[in-house]
């Protein structure tokens, strides 16, 4: 089967393709710009600025090569002018919603009070047409967790895939130790959604309890340079305003790391056995106080989080998944 992940949010395109790749398909990761992450692609296209008609041919010229298109996110030109035409021509289509992409178009105010920043009238509505488009054009929409299914509820929830290959515990990092200064990880690819303060606060309140204990921040950083800052923490705190836990937490538990992040009361049915740590602002200082001073919870947590992925978040099992479901449709 030929398989064209178009877009690559949190690395889940090029993670799908690369798995779908070793079940023996041709399957691409297309992007039409690197980010600060670099996470990398197969293919990196002109995208040409302001110009909708030449945007279109080139995502045409590549989509038509494939049996299907799986487009993460909403991109405008893809789903309004380029969705009807591969329908059209046969192609399987598969749209997969990540984040911000559905939050600031079913619910502008939340996506607002999360980013800090007003959604333009202009981003609302191209927002709204493109998920418009993938309602009507998509043979399937996905969410990556639980929380989207509030702005796409007849959606599939398809979880986080991870390269449990390349995220894995590194020889002689930091495990359930009572090491000489507990280093406290904390990855904010945006601070105010991760709730990056709150983190800062709760260590310079363990620092005052007397706990020596350090925040280690991969922020601004290369994908391939978070793995060993991750590596030589010991307790990961991901985003703390979601209400679910993210990319970043996978990772972490992937590598034996203990993990806090906010789970909602009513997202917590989803757990299935989830060793995520639940803590918010206001209680993640007392979370983190137990976990620096317990190194054999530290481990037991993090022990269970690397089986946690190896059942939920591996790239293989859910790539040979979406294969079936591709088939199906």
């Amino acid at each position: 089967m030929r398989i064209l992940h178009w877009n690559n949010t949190g690395n889940q395109g090029m993670n799908l393709s690369r798995a779908q790749r070793a079940l023996g398909h041709a399957s691409d990761c297309a992007i039409t710009k690197e980010t600060p992450f670099e996470f990398g692609a197969d293919v990196v296209l002109p995208w040409h600025r302001w110009n909708p008609a030449r945007r279109l041919r080139t995502f045409l010229a590549l989509a038509g090569r494939y049996d299907v298109v799986h487009i993460h996110g909403l991109p405008f030109v893809a789903l309004t002018l380029g969705a009807p035409v591969l329908r059209r021509r046969g192609t399987r289509l598969v749209v997969h919603g990540h984040g911000t992409d559905l939050t600031q178009v079913a619910h502008p105010a939340r996506a607002a009070e999360l980013s800090g920043q007003a959604i333009s009238r202009t981003r609302r509505l191209l927002g709204v047409l493109a998920l418009r488009a993938a309602r009507k054009h998509a043979h399937v929409f996905l969410v990556s967790s639980p929380n989207l299914l509030a702005y796409a509820p007849h959606a599939v929830w398809v979880r986080q895939p991870l390269d449990l290959d390349y995220w894995k515990p590194l020889d002689g990092a930091p495990g359930g130790r009572m090491p000489d200064c507990v280093r406290i990880g904390h990855s904010p690819s945006r601070r105010l959604v991760k709730g990056t303060a709150a983190v800062a606060e709760a260590v310079d309140t363990l620092v005052a309890a007397g706990r020596r204990v350090e925040l280690v921040l991969a922020e601004n950083l290369p994908h391939h340079a978070v793995k060993p800052l991750i590596g030589g923490t010991d307790i990961f705190v991901d985003q703390l305003r979601v209400g679910w836990y993210g990319n970043a937490a996978c990772e972490a538990m992937a590598m034996g790391k203990p993990v806090c992040a906010y789970i909602r009361p009513d997202l917590e049915r989803h757990l299935d056995g989830c060793p995520v740590v639940n803590a918010d602002a206001e209680t993640l200082a007392d979370r983190l106080l137990r976990l620096a001073d317990n190194p054999a919870e530290r481990a037991e947590r993090g022990a269970r989080g690397r089986a946690y992925v190896e059942r939920h978040h591996d790239a293989r099992r859910i790539a040979a998944d979406l294969v079936e479901m591709y088939r199906g449709v």
